[in-house]
């Protein structure tokens, strides 16, 4: 039996998109719904995902259940992404697209973008820390 490891990429990054999509913070959970779509303008952007699978594929390498690997891996993608949108910002690199459309700060401007950063930043310690 030979490994795909196309299928396997696709695979895991379906799963950690559609984890993604369940853990966003919704305006139910307190945050205002103008931070939430801030947050998963960025987050929701697409990429190659390659940190949470590598994430995934550690725990599988290990024994471990890649399900339950899901919430850090996600918790890295959070993280990655907020610190994508924060080197963005015009104070930093003030890049206006990123992954084939424009920037959080150009869209949502610039405060907006900070706030979503850090929202991302603060929720992926908390999927850190709660059960899955």
């Amino acid at each position: 039996m030979t490994f795909d490891l196309r299928a396997y990429l696709q695979s895991c990054r379906a799963e950690n998109d559609a984890a993604l999509e369940t853990i966003l913070p919704t305006s139910a959970g307190g945050c205002p719904d103008v931070v939430a779509d801030a947050m998963r303008y960025s987050l929701t952007a697409g990429g190659k995902r390659l940190r949470p699978i590598l994430c995934l594929a550690s725990a599988e390498a290990v024994g471990g259940d890649r399900a339950l690997a899901m919430p850090a891996a996600c918790a890295i993608e959070m993280i990655h992404t907020y610190s994508l949108i924060h080197d963005d910002l015009p104070a930093m690199d003030n890049d206006t697209m990123r992954r084939g459309r424009p920037t959080l700060h150009v869209v949502a401007g610039e405060g907006m973008a900070i706030l979503a950063g850090d929202g991302l930043l603060a929720e992926a310690f908390y999927v850190l820390g709660h059960e899955p």
